[in-house]
């Protein structure tokens, strides 16, 4: 079974079937517990933040997971490097995200 919907995927990518996802439109901030994604990285939230923080990271393409059941594989961003985002200042957020999303300090899920 594996192996023929390994065949079918393989098939549809070859032949251009396969759209680029496009991203989700902002909407409420996420609750705690919940998870925050951005291309291939993903951030669990554990820690409370506040709306200024979620209109950033809005700003810069994060957007909560679409679905509890979500099959995709993402690197986790570890909790220091997201409460490292939250306590910086607006300046030097950007510099934290780059080196978050360059993978420096992430795991792969």
């Amino acid at each position: 079974m594996r192996l023929l919907r390994n065949l079918l995927d393989r098939t549809r990518t070859m032949i251009g079937l396969r759209t680029r996802r496009q991203i989700l439109p902002a909407h409420e901030k996420p609750i705690l517990g919940s998870s925050i994604v951005k291309d291939r990285f993903r951030i669990r939230l554990k820690h409370p933040f506040d709306d200024e923080l979620w209109n950033w990271l809005c700003d810069q393409g994060w957007r909560t997971m679409p679905v509890a059941n979500n099959r995709r594989k993402y690197t986790i961003v570890p909790e220091k490097d997201f409460v490292r985002l939250m306590k910086a200042t607006p300046s030097t957020r950007l510099e934290i995200q780059t080196r978050i999303t360059e993978g420096r300090s992430a795991r792969r899920d």
